[in-house]
């Protein structure tokens, strides 16, 4: 996950490109000079916005204490009623969430796979952990420490991505 200064400097050459393509334009309107901005003015400005985002946050990301893990099959990530520490990111393998009924038997609430994150719940209501993590097959992760995972949380898309991912499971 190497970001290049190149990356800005593409981002920043879409972004000025997209301005002058406004530029034109408002100086002398037309409906040809008015559809270019509209078609390659945006989608260059889009694209600019996007890569100089996802450059930041790849810097981002490799400067604070995101972690990869290792958890092998069997092995508890973490357990129900524990503080929160952390998300947790899969990047390759097979994890189960299960919670105690009151009975003492395990309810499986999911079993997740490469992609997947958990544990942000607890993240965003400051409480225990809600349920026990457990691997399923080896198991490689990003960990992202709480302080991180709140500093993230200021990015709007990532936001959004985690309040929809947490509204799907409620």
């Amino acid at each position: 996950m190497m970001v290049r200064r190149s990356d800005y400097l593409v981002a920043e050459v879409l972004i000025v490109l997209a301005c002058l393509f406004a530029l034109l334009a408002v100086d002398q309107p037309g409906p040809i000079r008015l559809l270019l901005f509209l078609v390659v003015g945006v989608a260059f400005l889009g694209t600019g916005i996007t890569l100089y985002s996802f450059s930041s946050l790849r810097i981002f990301l490799r400067r604070r204490g995101v972690t990869r893990v290792r958890f092998g099959p069997g092995e508890t990530i973490f357990r129900e009623g524990e503080f929160l520490d952390g998300t947790y990111g899969i990047v390759e393998g097979r994890v189960e969430v299960v919670r105690r009924r009151p009975d003492g038997q395990e309810a499986v609430l999911a079993v997740l796979a490469d992609g997947a994150f958990f544990g942000e719940a607890t993240l965003q209501t400051d409480s225990r952990r809600n349920a026990t993590a457990r691997a399923l097959s080896h198991v490689h992760a990003i960990r992202i420490g709480c302080s991180d995972f709140e500093s993230l949380s200021l990015f709007p898309h990532f936001r959004r991505w985690i309040q929809e991912v947490h509204g799907a499971r409620t």
